[in-house]
């Protein structure tokens, strides 16, 4: 029975033993939420924010006094100030959202978890969101922080001065507590693999086997993949051979794909890390697919946008436009080209348009 990959898959983790190192910036956070500081954790993609997010929600009840709760909120969850605030109440009663939120939150002690808080609106509708944050922060009858994830300090993200433009700075004196999440140190990258290759049958290969990886880069997701792609050449005995086909491979017949269900999985989360803003879909299938958005993938949520537009495009045979579209319209996307590069579309002709 072949061993499956044990580095499959890239995304953020709630398996705790799988969380190596930053134990400075943890213990510095930890600091500032017990001063009643709000933070911000700032890194590039693939640095392991969202896995550090995760990582505050599961020990907050443990590292804070009180009856804390920690709340999560996407991007996606306070794209508008109605949005947010019904994502909220909705959260606090686990269930659909009925009561009043301030009556909610009266002397109850939270932190909202704000993860890709930089993928907010940088214009009013965005700010009418951040506006809502600062009071919630600000509210005397309650105690609720903020921490939230950004690929850049929030001050540049949303400049003050255009913010006053809006009517008033949304997070100045507020969040001037950030922490930058470093790359991993050898030693990190080396535990983080000894810890994978430990929890599941590694197919006779050993920590070892990995060290040349620790001479590049120690990004954690780009670790992860390089990780992902060492391994499958090392079950096949030869360093460098390329990384085999998916369980299910894609039909590639007629230059258009077809894909399993784990696969369109796959897509759909790279697509929600590549687009994190509606309107950043909209323009990218307008502009690569000709399409309007709204006429083709409709939802409550850009999970179920995505999700939908997916299926459309497997309903008219473009399945593989979508993803070159998507890689053409965010090539920089280290998502887009390692499911792109999965499914062998950057070694051939794009299909006829």
């Amino acid at each position: 029975m072949e061993v499956s990959n044990p580095f499959l898959g890239w995304g953020a983790r709630d398996d705790l033993t799988l969380f190596v190192g930053r134990d400075d910036p943890c213990r510095q956070v930890w600091a500032w939420l017990r001063s009643g500081e709000n933070a911000t954790i700032v890194g590039e993609q693939s640095t392991g924010k969202t896995s550090f997010l995760r990582l505050i929600r599961a020990q907050a009840a443990a590292q804070l006094p009180g009856a804390v709760r920690a709340i999560w909120l996407s991007a996606d969850d306070i794209r508008t100030r109605e949005r947010a605030e019904a994502t909220l109440v909705k959260r606090l009663q686990g269930g659909p959202a009925r009561a009043d939120l301030e009556e909610l939150i009266l002397d109850q002690q939270l932190i909202l978890l704000l993860d890709n808080l930089d993928a907010l609106d940088p214009d009013k509708p965005g700010w009418r969101v951040r506006q809502w944050l600062r009071s919630l922060s600000e509210n005397p009858s309650t105690r609720i922080q903020l921490v939230a994830t950004s690929s850049q300090p929030l001050r540049e993200r949303f400049p003050e001065r255009k913010e006053r433009e809006f009517g008033g700075s949304s997070f100045h004196g507020i969040m001037s507590r950030a922490i930058t999440l470093p790359p991993f140190s050898r030693a990190e990258a080396a535990e983080l693999i000894r810890r994978v290759l430990a929890r599941s049958p590694a197919g006779g290969c050993a920590p070892a086997d990995f060290a040349p990886l620790l001479d590049g880069s120690l990004v954690p997701g780009v670790l992860w993949r390089e990780c992902y792609t060492h391994y499958e050449a090392l079950r096949r005995g030869a360093a460098g051979a390329p990384p085999p086909q998916p369980t299910s491979p894609p039909i590639v017949g007629d230059a258009r794909l077809r894909l399993s269900g784990p696969q369109e999985a796959a897509l759909q989360q790279a697509l929600l890390q590549a687009f994190p803003q509606l309107a950043a879909l909209e323009q990218m299938v307008r502009f690569q697919l000709e399409e309007n958005l709204a006429d083709i993938a409709i939802g409550d949520s850009l999970a179920a946008i995505t999700f939908r537009l997916i299926g459309w495009a497997r309903a008219q045979q473009r399945l593989e436009t979508l993803v070159r579209g998507a890689l053409a319209a965010n090539p920089g996307s280290i998502a887009l080209r390692t499911f792109a590069g999965e499914m062998g579309l950057l070694d051939r002709e794009p299909p006829p348009y």
